[in-house]
């Protein structure tokens, strides 16, 4: 399968690369209006929307049922994506960290461990194929599956690479989205960058 040369992250601290990853969303949500449709690009969810959605997830607000849904399936297809290579402990601690400094306070990593165990129990008994076919079934619109896409790299970058089958698993989710392989490559190499840069600033 056909790879773009995506850059390999700077050596980092785990502290290091959450505020990378934090300054990185902000950034987004700063300089791209929410309607906004220029073609393959990085989008990621807003902090703001990242929150309420936790909050949801965490029954801090009861009315914010399909929130919770779908932050629920958009943690999923960043986790089938990162853990696409398998996870040691080390590196399922990391992973987990980094879902949590993405997210924010609304949720903690004793609630995100909790639903990497019950990603890796779905996985296990349904296979990658179908947890993928059920993910993309939440997001309809060509600008959440951005979202979705960018936000993927964005935790499979935990342990500072996107590994080849890394890439095979966000394709096969691009695949969902109706999103050629190219374009995939494309917004993984440009979140890549986004954090090399990010990382830069410190």
């Amino acid at each position: 399968m056909a790879r773009l040369r995506i850059p390999e992250l700077p050596q980092c601290t785990a502290e290091e690369l959450a505020a990378a990853v934090r300054r990185t969303i902000q950034y987004q949500a700063d300089q791209i209006p929410p309607t906004s449709n220029t073609g393959p690009q990085i989008r990621l969810p807003c902090p703001k929307q990242l929150g309420e959605a936790a909050a949801g997830l965490s029954g801090q607000q009861a009315d914010a049922a399909e929130a919770a849904t779908r932050i629920t399936a958009l943690i999923e297809a960043a986790y089938l994506v990162a853990s696409a290579d398998g996870l040691d402990e080390q590196e399922h601690a990391a992973l987990a960290a980094l879902v949590c400094h993405a997210v924010g306070p609304a949720l903690d990593s004793a609630a995100v461990q909790v639903l990497f165990d019950d990603f890796a129990r779905k996985r296990e008994q349904q296979g990658e194929v179908a947890r993928l076919d059920a993910v993309s079934t939440h997001f309809r619109h060509r600008l959440e599956r951005q979202e979705v896409m960018s936000f993927a790299v964005l935790v499979a970058m935990s342990d500072r690479v996107l590994t080849s089958a890394e890439q095979d698993t966000l394709v096969a989710l691009g695949e969902r989205f109706a999103f050629k392989q190219g374009v995939t490559l494309l917004i993984a190499h440009q979140v890549a960058g986004a954090l090399e840069r990010a990382l830069a600033e410190d």
